[in-house]
């Protein structure tokens, strides 16, 4: 007995802890909603169903979408279209490939549970919410090593939360666990971890590899990608030829050329006729204090304490350890507000804030970690700063309980209705 304790180390103990938690937080927050496809609570709904779909339709239709429940579309959406048996989705296939490990084995379970299950009921929604939190953890494990290389535990465990609890990456993993967001996170964490942290010598293979990936996720994030390899050019090497980044390089080309000729087959060209209707029209007149301010998923409503860590990295500046990391933030941050801005509907829809800023979480995290050392032993500071920040982290999570999937108000300013879930 005292042998194997020995060998039970208490930081696994608590990773497993937390990862139970957000198992049983996801549950728990979509047990509520209804069970199956059909309505725009289902984790199958719009834009998550366009991801999802892949899925079902690889390994429980063998590709013919005439196999698939009737009427599939309109209940998941209409986020794709089927056509003489042919599935047409402009979504990216990186979601997908993500969950294929959880999908398996809900589909086993399903297998069980079911004659003849079809991929949508009730526990492959619960495998999919499995999956979510798995990529939570797998970007916030790798965010932690790498604010621990410069930083200490505790630094990183308080940076990690105050982001987690404090901006609308808890929603996009938690409650909307089929959106792509997570998924971004948690490569661009492992991303951060290999160039930022300079942890491994011969990484160009995984880098290629990981880049296709997070591109197949959401294709805007190679602009995150290229300012990374700018900033920290210093910490890369040369690509090696060998076996190991030969295999790295063939399996990121080829999931690049599936979803590209898979739009050929669909489309006839390599770019989806779906977004023919929706193009960054604004890109000269941004609507950029709906995007900063609005209550209608504007970012500051919803992401006050990034936004208290960008304003104070200003007063800190000097003693910032990484300029370059303050670099990188900023351009980000400034970069990714401008194309939001820029595109044909600001609010991107229905979601909460600006959902496309959680894919770079594990950056405001460190950057976070950054201005807190940079802040210094000050007591009485941090004290005040340490209170603000757990009253906007607890204000954030009673807006995430309260939150619709939707903004509801009566217009893009219509506060009342903001504060009316901000303190229900």
């Amino acid at each position: 007995m005292l042998r194997f304790k020995n060998h039970i180390k208490g930081h696994y103990i608590i990773w497993l802890a937390m990862f139970l938690c957000c198992v049983f937080l996801t549950l728990n927050k979509n047990s509520k909603s209804e069970s199956g496809i059909g309505n725009y609570q289902s984790e199958f709904w719009s834009d998550k169903g366009g991801y999802y779909i892949y899925l079902p339709w690889c390994f429980i239709a063998d590709f013919d979408a005439s196999n698939l429940p009737e009427n599939i579309e309109e209940s998941m959406g209409n986020s794709f279209s089927i056509e003489n048996g042919n599935l047409n989705s402009k979504y990216m296939m990186g979601v997908a490939v993500l969950q294929v490990p959880f999908f398996l084995i809900a589909h086993g379970c399903g297998s069980i549970m079911y004659d003849e299950p079809t991929g949508f009921e009730k526990v492959y929604a619960i495998w999919m919410g499995v999956g979510s939190v798995f990529y939570l953890m797998l970007g916030i494990y790798f965010t932690y090593l790498l604010i621990c290389k410069f930083y200490s535990k505790v630094i990183g465990l308080v940076s990690i939360f105050i982001i987690f609890l404090g901006t609308n990456l808890f929603y996009y993993a938690i409650d909307e666990t089929l959106m792509s967001h997570v998924y971004g996170f948690a490569i661009i964490a492992v991303l951060n971890w290999l160039i930022i942290g300079n942890t491994k010598k011969d990484k160009w293979g995984l880098i290629i590899l990981l880049t296709a990936i997070v591109v197949l996720v959401r294709p805007t994030n190679i602009f995150y990608i290229a300012l990374l390899l700018f900033c920290y050019r210093n910490n890369l090497g040369t690509l090696k030829i060998n076996l190991t980044n030969l295999l790295y390089l063939f399996f990121g080309g080829l999931l690049v050329l599936i979803q590209l000729f898979y739009w050929y087959d669909c489309f006839g060209v390599f770019y989806p006729k779906g977004y023919e209707s929706e193009s960054f029209s604004n890109i000269f007149s941004p609507k950029l204090l709906l995007v900063l301010l609005s209550p209608n998923n504007g970012w500051l409503p919803y992401a006050t304490v990034f936004a208290s860590s960008l304003l104070l990295s200003l007063f800190v500046f000097k003693k910032l350890e990484d300029k370059r990391l303050w670099l990188l933030t900023w351009i980000t941050f400034l970069c990714m507000i401008y194309l939001t801005a820029s595109w044909w509907t600001y609010d991107f829809g229905c979601g909460m804030g600006v959902r496309n800023l959680v894919d770079f979480s594990s950056v405001w995290m460190v950057f976070t970690a950054m201005v807190i050392k940079a802040i210094g032993k000050r007591k009485s500071v941090l004290i005040t700063l340490g209170a603000c920040v757990i009253i906007l982290c607890f204000l954030n999570m009673n807006l995430t309980y309260a939150y619709d999937n939707c903004f509801f108000g009566e217009a893009n300013w219509d506060w009342n209705f903001y504060f009316q879930k901000l303190l229900p």
